[in-house]
């Protein structure tokens, strides 16, 4: 019976992961259809469209990723993108639209964006906090396929904000409450560092 239910729940996963596939083949063929009449309306800018330039790096000392780079791995990741992931991606889309690009960041240094991610998400929860009398804290767990899983979320008048999302060994309220705890603490962290 539980065999039927996970095969049951696998198929839906396959499903919406076929339907997300499905989707995105459609949105591709559509900004390639999109780009297609636009080169054919700009005959006469065809030269200077045949390679588009993409710019990974600044100028300035160091020569670091620039913000460009950086937002497209935020909003990546935070679409559940896997970091070695990433980098084949945007190569498979800069080559099918003909764009030049510099160098792609190493999964290392994705790694980094995904720690700068992490705190600017803390920055963005301490202001909340700090801006804020009236806060309500949701909590919820579930156990999926042995796997047990925490969330905090709090809410303020206009909208509501992930506080942590934590796998647990086991679902006793003293877990809850040190998980909790250490939630609170990190961005409790951020918030007395910048007091502003």
């Amino acid at each position: 019976m539980e065999y039927m239910k996970l095969l049951e729940s696998k198929n839906k996963q396959f499903e919406n992961l076929s339907e997300v596939i499905k989707d995105s083949k459609m949105e591709i063929e559509d900004l390639h259809d999109n780009i297609e009449k636009q080169f054919d309306e700009n005959n006469n800018n065809n030269e200077m469209l045949d390679k588009m330039k993409f710019k990974t790096r600044d100028s300035s000392q160091g020569r670091p990723y620039n913000s460009n780079i950086r937002q497209i791995y935020y909003f990546m990741r935070s679409h559940g993108v896997g970091v070695e992931h990433i980098g084949p991606i945007l190569k498979c889309i800069f080559d099918m639209f003909n764009i030049q690009y510099s160098e792609l960041p190493s999964c290392s240094s994705a790694l980094i964006f995904d720690k700068e991610m992490n705190i600017l998400s803390k920055e963005q929860m301490s202001e909340i906090f700090n801006e804020n009398d009236n806060l309500m804290m949701h909590r919820d767990a579930t156990t999926k396929s042995g796997r047990h899983v925490y969330a905090v979320e709090l809410s303020n008048a206009k909208s509501t904000y992930t506080l942590g999302l934590q796998e647990l060994a086991d679902g006793r309220a003293e877990t809850y409450a040190k998980s909790t705890d250490e939630m609170i603490s990190n961005i409790n962290d951020v918030c007395t560092a910048n007091p502003d």
